[in-house]
């Protein structure tokens, strides 16, 4: 390939209707190009004592339409230690995770898709608050550090009325809050109840009830027996690094 020779491909958005039977098919003419980023690396963050931040939210089967292909294998490149079936936002939950760990900031809080709770979500979770965290392939993920200890969840909503800017479309979402500490309660919140101005109940502007509950909030942002995890979390906590200053895009984690 010659240094003037570009390889593109559809850019999995645009349509147009096909000669004969008029259905929306691709259109061959919206191209985007193919990157390859070279020496992809984790970006730092910059010293702070309190991170918060409301991430991108792109699930991992669009990642690579919203992103790119280059893109998307430079980042989960350099973050390996970050299931691919994890969604963006938890590159965010993972490295703000591991700064709080290693005592680089106090304390980190999220707004996140409430799909954090699902299993190829919440293996990020359970590598810091002490549930043994497994890779794509089922081998338990390992501490890279240890003796760092694990974080506890001070407070959580595990599914609450959101509404996506961009989209301007009603969705659900979660908050976390952690920090570092091995053990300890936090406060966990459910929704009772939402009512709109109108009546409804897929607006803007809910009237939103809340019951709220004190314990020990598990990975799965629950309180209670949780069966599943019995490890300790010296031999729990893993995930490590990197993270993005910019928080409507892609770039900035490498």
């Amino acid at each position: 390939m010659t240094p003037d020779t570009f390889i593109a491909r559809w850019d999995g958005r645009s349509f147009k209707p096909h000669p004969a039977t008029g259905e929306a098919v691709p259109d061959e003419r919206a191209q985007t190009l193919l990157e390859r980023y070279l020496n992809p690396r984790r970006a730092a963050w910059p010293e702070a004592d309190y991170v918060v931040g409301n991430p991108p939210f792109i699930g991992a089967a669009t990642l690579r339409a919203a992103l790119g292909d280059g893109y998307v294998a430079a980042l989960r490149g350099a973050w390996k230690d970050v299931p691919e079936s994890a969604d963006f936002v938890m590159f965010w939950w993972h490295h703000a995770a591991d700064m709080a760990r290693r005592g680089r900031i106090r304390r980190f809080g999220f707004i996140t898709t409430n799909s954090i709770r699902q299993t190829f979500n919440r293996r990020v979770i359970e590598a810091f608050v002490g549930c043994a965290a497994r890779t794509d392939s089922g081998s338990p993920v390992r501490a890279a550090h240890p003796t760092d200890i694990g974080l506890t969840l001070l407070f959580a909503i595990p599914d609450h009325p959101w509404v996506d800017e961009a989209l301007g479309a009603a969705v659900r979402i979660a908050m976390t809050v952690a920090e570092a500490r091995q053990g300890g309660s936090g406060r966990l919140l459910s929704v009772t109840s939402e009512i709109g101005n109108d009546g409804g109940n897929d607006g803007e502007g809910l009237d939103v009830q809340l019951a709220e509950k004190i314990g020990v909030i598990h990975a799965d942002l629950s309180i209670g027996a949780q069966g599943e995890c019995r490890c300790q979390l010296t031999r729990c906590s893993t995930y490590g690094r990197r993270l993005h200053r910019h928080a409507g895009t892609g770039g900035g984690f490498m």
